[in-house]
């Protein structure tokens, strides 16, 4: 939980504009961007820290025109909403001292987020576990106190209680779902509740192959899926679910003997079973948009009680039902409404994203700036997974993995792929080998 104070961040910008002195004040109070929500409160800080250290003068018109140079839709009139607000520095310091409590309240919040996510590792000290979080609730609740915030005491608490429940025997009461892939599952637990997965990759490098991986792995533990694809029909969706939960290649079904079609034919049986009781499939016919998405989305979610895993495929192609100047404005509006409703629904939920070419060019591993046309679903995505398919003469950044060799086992092609995990906020990162098989779909650990 991230808190803020958009009154206090609109008195503190606000006299600044007035005042453009007081900015060494905030500054030295620890006051940055990370200060104020996300948004035009945030860019706003940010433009008045790049004009304060070119020594420029402080204008409503050449914030508004930095902010909207860095991708986020920005008016004069956005500006002045917020500097006609203030008319005196009356209220700077109280604001001031306000957005400071915030701040420390929220790396008390992350810090507990992080002792948090230690639970459960190998050879952890359950008792070194209790100190760590401890003093984080009591000071927490001393910040609260003076700040009159009365949700993040209880965070706290709630971390303590689940420590103690794990350490009594009790089952880890958080929420993961399977990604499908087992090095994943076993080295960050896979996906977790309210967590925005972002699956990025190059064309026909397997996003969609992730993401019905995944859909299969929770359909399988009796989870409740809503999938969106504006890729592929329903019919075609069916299909590959099958194939995966069959391993059976649907393309030369004609030519197989009757033992794989009598398995194939079983795979879409098990598919239907499933279907409109616990998996929900939605193509472009009737969800183009992302308020559509998220309309249908609530609608099943009535309707079953609740869901486990909210997958869309893909962030470029998403329309929005307004018009927007770019495609960097309707990108983030997606992302952002995709991740309110991750948040709303209390599930996890994958957006698969393509990379701009950048890296092919480069001739170097994918990283999170290579996400095409929009840097917001680099900041919304609480797991940011790049999968690639390294080529033979590629350098050292590859960790030593042994890319580009194609091989045949049980009669299907084989390739290397790099799963790389280069962004999680409540777990480990890094980048393990997997084997992709095309024919049926599906990514193995390597032998």
């Amino acid at each position: 939980m991230i808190h803020h104070s958009t009154e206090a961040e609109t008195i503190v910008i606000g006299s600044v504009f007035l005042d453009p002195s007081l900015f060494i004040l905030a500054a030295d109070a620890g006051i940055t961007t990370d200060s104020f929500t996300p948004g035009i409160h945030a860019r706003c800080w940010e433009a008045i820290e790049y004009f304060d250290g070119k020594g420029e003068d402080l204008e409503e018109l050449l914030v508004a025109d930095y902010i909207s140079s860095k991708g986020t839709k920005c008016s004069f009139a956005d500006i002045t909403a917020i500097t006609d607000k203030i008319e005196t520095t009356s209220a700077f310091e109280h604001s001031l001292s306000r957005l400071r409590e915030l701040n420390r309240l929220n790396t008390l919040t992350h810090s507990l987020t992080a002792a948090c996510e230690a639970v459960k590792q190998p050879g952890y000290d359950w008792a070194e576990l209790v100190d760590r979080v401890q003093p984080f609730v009591t000071e927490s609740e001393a910040v609260l106190n003076s700040s009159g915030d009365a949700d993040a005491s209880e965070d706290g608490k709630a971390v303590l209680r689940m420590i103690d429940d794990i350490m009594a025997g009790k089952p880890d009461p958080r929420k993961f779902i399977k990604s499908g892939i087992a090095d994943l599952d076993e080295k960050a637990k896979g996906y977790a509740s309210t967590e925005m997965v972002v699956i990025g990759a190059r064309p026909s490098r397997g996003k969609t192959a992730l993401m019905n991986q995944c859909v299969v792995a929770n359909l399988m533990t009796n989870k409740r899926v809503v999938l969106f694809s504006l890729e592929m029909s329903r019919q075609s969706i069916i299909e590959c679910l099958a194939s995966i939960k069959s391993q059976v290649n649907s393309w030369t079904l004609d030519r197989d003997l009757y033992e794989k079609q009598k398995k194939f034919r079983e795979g879409v049986e098990w598919v239907m079973d499933h279907l409109d009781k616990s998996l929900f499939i939605f193509d472009s016919r009737t969800a183009k948009t992302i308020q559509q998405i998220c309309s249908r989305t609530k609608a099943v979610e009535q309707q079953v009680n609740g869901l486990d895993l909210i997958t869309a495929d893909y962030a470029q192609i998403i329309m929005t039902q307004g018009r927007h100047n770019s495609t960097i404005d309707r990108i983030s509006e997606v992302s952002r409404e995709f991740k309110q409703q991750i948040m709303s629904s209390k599930c996890t939920g994958i957006m698969l994203a393509q990379l701009n070419r950048d890296c092919e060019k480069e001739n170097r591993i994918p990283r999170a700036s290579d996400l095409s046309s929009c840097g917001m679903l680099e900041q919304d995505a609480d797991l940011l997974l790049l999968n690639s398919r390294p080529t033979k003469n590629w350098d050292a950044e590859t960790r030593g993995f042994n890319g580009g060799i194609d091989q045949s086992q049980g009669g299907l092609m084989e390739y290397d792929h790099l799963l790389d995990i280069v962004k999680r906020r409540r777990g480990p990162t890094g980048s393990f080998p997997a084997r992709f098989v095309p024919a049926v779909t599906t990514f193995h650990r390597v032998r």
